[in-house]
């Protein structure tokens, strides 16, 4: 494996929507719990054991975080120094590298699964990442790709009270992807769509950690409270079926190159 290095620095409105989001996540312990429900949905759907996992922009939070005891091999960078800082802090078996996702700097074929949470509506061009990822995976390898939902009606709802207060929904300075626009990207880089979930039924939008509004007091046995009525109701709402795509506050995309074989 190379070292990864960054090779530009961030623009001002990346550097503050990242000096925010580290703010947040060190004060929050819940938010912790939170994450760790998520992340532990995606790890399900990638089923990783004895895999090579990289997840591009892990931030402070990485998906290990999820795993008391890992059972594949993991690589997370981020843009962001203090965010790796973190992320080594309260990982410290995981590699940690500082990089920019759009020329991450590694060795071509080592990875069965690259992960990208939240990334792509956080970066100017997101094709330009898509295409930095594709060098990357191994033979039959595939990509995770988790962005907020744009088809959502809870989000498009509280997106239209925001933006009647003069404030947005998104702390990104791009604001979020369409999910059209995403199906675009990736096929205009190469990707084909496997499979599509959808998450983040009632504990994700409580949590106000899409930046704008925080809506619940951050209390670590409130939330655990939330997360456990949540997982009880996503299993017959956010399962196969018409409803998840319009309840769902995040999409899952897991995709393929479709030059790579199967």
């Amino acid at each position: 494996m190379s070292t990864a290095e960054v090779s530009r620095r961030p623009t001002r409105g990346e550097e503050e929507s990242l000096s925010r989001y580290y703010v947040a996540h060190q004060r929050y312990q819940a938010m912790r719990e939170l994450l760790r429900y998520e992340d532990s949905k995606l790890l399900a759907w990638i089923a990783p054991t004895g895999k090579r996992v990289l997840e591009l922009g892990c931030g402070s939070l990485p998906l290990l975080l999820a795993v008391p005891e890992p059972d594949f091999s993991y690589v997370g960078t981020d843009f962001s120094e203090n965010g790796v800082r973190l992320a080594k802090q309260l990982v410290p078996r995981g590699e940690f590298l500082l990089s920019d996702a759009k020329a991450p700097g590694l060795s071509p074929g080592q990875f069965d699964v690259v992960v990208m949470k939240n990334l792509l509506h956080h970066v100017d061009r997101p094709a330009d990442c898509l295409r930095a990822v594709k060098p990357l995976l191994a033979p039959r390898g595939s990509v995770l790709v988790v962005e907020p939902n744009s088809r959502c009606v809870a989000a498009n709802l509280l997106k239209g009270l925001l933006g009647l207060a003069g404030r947005p929904l998104e702390e990104s300075p791009y604001g979020q992807l369409k999910v059209g626009r995403l199906r675009e990207a990736f096929s205009a880089t190469g990707f084909e769509i496997e499979r599509v979930y959808h998450s983040g039924l009632l504990a994700f939008p409580l949590s106000g950690d899409y930046g704008s509004l925080k809506v619940m007091p951050m209390w670590v046995s409130l939330w655990r409270v939330i997360i456990a009525v949540d997982r009880l109701l996503s299993i017959p709402l956010l399962g196969p079926g018409w409803l998840a795509p319009w309840l769902g506050f995040k999409v899952i995309f897991h995709l393929r190159p479709r030059d790579h074989k199967r």
